[in-house]
């Protein structure tokens, strides 16, 4: 179990949150491709990466990037396309990527890092969802 912005992160939160959230990014993805047409994408924020999975089976590059205490063994996702980090610092990438998508993680972020984390997001990609 770990703990990250007050609240507990459990195999079972993210067991739940991935269900629902993964629905969701199958409804979502398509959209997003049509309106995009992205080639790659990351998602900041990730959990275990429902919506970098909803994209890769649409043919998209998926990441996800998310706190060290995601348990690596319930990841959607390749671990391979995952980067642990803790988000309340930058987050530096090496490329620009089509598509960034950051959902229902800023708010658990310090008002201090809200300029910084927008900051990031744009030099992370031109299209932000």
């Amino acid at each position: 179990m770990a703990e990250a912005s007050g609240k507990i992160y459990d195999a079972n939160f993210y067991k739940n949150q991935a269900k629902y959230s993964y629905i969701t990014a199958q409804q979502i993805a398509p959209i997003m491709i049509d309106l995009v047409h992205p080639n790659t994408m990351i998602d900041v924020g990730c959990g275990v990466g429902a919506f970098a999975k909803a994209f890769q089976e649409l043919g998209v590059d998926s990441y996800g990037i998310d706190g060290d205490y995601v348990d690596r063994s319930q990841l959607m996702i390749d671990s391979e396309k995952f980067f642990a980090g803790n988000l309340e610092r930058r987050i530096n990438l090496d490329t620009k990527l089509d598509l960034a998508i950051s959902l229902e993680v800023a708010e658990h972020l310090t008002p201090n890092r809200a300029v910084s984390f927008i900051e990031d997001l744009t030099k992370m990609s031109d299209v932000i969802l």
